[in-house]
């Protein structure tokens, strides 16, 4: 993971893959899978918590 803090996500297109950069200057990709994608919410303060 990041080792300082993360300063962007996002949802590829296709909404399979998320990704995240940070202020360690490195960009992260993972492959995401939700069992019922309607159910799944994110949600992320200017702290940076849920």
């Amino acid at each position: 993971g990041h080792r300082r803090m993360v300063c962007s996500v996002a949802w590829s297109d296709e909404g399979r893959n998320l990704y995240s950069c940070g202020f360690d200057r490195l960009v992260f990709g993972w492959r995401v899978t939700f069992p019922n994608k309607d159910d799944t919410k994110l949600s992320v303060t200017k702290a940076g918590k849920e």
